[in-house]
């Protein structure tokens, strides 16, 4: 029983090597997708479009070639060294792909376009903000209550300009609180689109420390009570804070005047008060003291 188990192993394996045989030998005819590819585009210019991405032919061979031919399959490759910006038509030549000729391979349906559009446009970089996102209002809490930012917070992306034009920002992954405290990093949501490449694919998550900066304030008014005339009229004053505060208040914001707790003679110096927005601290004002010119 047991050895008729085996005769019965060996003659079908037989026959699937004489099928085999006669299959490889038999001509076949098979449809291929043959990929697009480019090579030696200019720096100044990527591809914005390429149409068609791919070439469908039908071609002719033995199973044994067709076989060698699937086992090293290769892309049509264009060159694009003398791309210009705008549309570019660059014509079939199937007889660059060489490798039907190695292996007896004959092309018998080309296809139905003679030409490939690809459509080129400047290549171009800005710097985006990143917009952290959460995975729940738990871990967006926790960000915000912690005084949380993104570091950068801006991120250089590159690609074709028109697409880019149309880009404000990226965002992160969702954020999850969970993870803080054993990976401090979290990762840009990937581009869409290949073309768009991120200078980084992930951000840190840093406590927040404001940038502290100083701005001079010139011929600020220096108030006065009416009928009293002063020398100088104006002071200058040197101020430090937070950035995103002191890029967004003008001299308006301050304001001088004489101390009126004190006498006022004909003469008499007087000291310059001055006060200021919330967040704000005088560093230095110049003059501290003004002379009295006239009085009611």
């Amino acid at each position: 029983m047991k050895k008729k188990f085996w005769i019965m192993i060996l003659a079908f394996f037989i026959a699937i090597v004489i099928w085999l045989e006669i299959d490889i030998t038999k001509v076949h005819q098979v449809n291929l997708t043959i990929p697009i590819s480019i090579t030696n585009a200019p720096t100044a210019l990527i591809p914005l479009s390429i149409n068609p991405e791919t070439i469908d032919i039908t071609i002719e061979g033995t199973g044994k070639n067709i076989i060698f031919y699937n086992s090293k399959k290769q892309s049509y490759y264009i060159d694009l060294k003398d791309a210009h910006y705008g549309k570019n038509y660059y014509p079939i030549n199937l007889e660059k792909l060489k490798v039907f000729e190695e292996h007896h391979l004959k092309i018998l349906h080309k296809p139905a376009f003679d030409n490939v559009l690809i459509t080129m446009d400047n290549m171009s970089s800005k710097f985006v903000p990143v917009i952290p996102t959460f995975l729940d209002g738990e871990s967006e809490k926790f960000f915000q209550e912690n005084n949380l930012t993104v570091s950068p917070e801006r991120v250089q992306i590159k690609g074709p300009k028109t697409l880019l034009t149309v880009i404000y920002e990226i965002t992160t992954l969702p954020f999850n609180m969970k993870n803080f405290e054993n990976n401090p990093q979290i990762n840009l949501t990937p581009s869409l689109d290949k073309k768009i490449s991120f200078e980084k694919s992930s951000v840190s998550i840093i406590k927040f420390v404001p940038k502290i900066i100083q701005k001079t304030f010139s011929l600020l008014p220096i108030l006065t009570q009416e009928g009293v005339e002063i020398s100088p009229n104006s002071v200058s004053i040197k101020v430090s804070g937070e950035e995103k505060i002191l890029q967004n208040i003008s001299f308006k914001d301050f304001i001088a005047e004489i101390n009126t707790n004190t006498s006022i003679q004909v003469d008499s110096l007087i000291e310059v008060k001055i006060y200021l927005p919330e967040g704000i601290k005088l560093i230095a004002q110049t003059p501290e003291n003004v002379r009295i010119k006239k009085i009611p």
